[in-house]
């Protein structure tokens, strides 16, 4: 079984970025902000 917590540099960076975009958005939204996705 491959372990899925085992992540090369360059995916971490990947999911880093992609989690705070999304907290941003998911954040705007809780605040009443109106935000596309793409315009985060």
């Amino acid at each position: 079984m491959k372990n899925k917590y085992n992540m090369a540099k360059e995916d971490n960076i990947f999911f880093a970025k992609r989690k705070l975009i999304d907290n941003i958005y998911k954040s705007a939204n809780l605040e009443g902000i109106t935000i596309t996705f793409a315009e985060t």
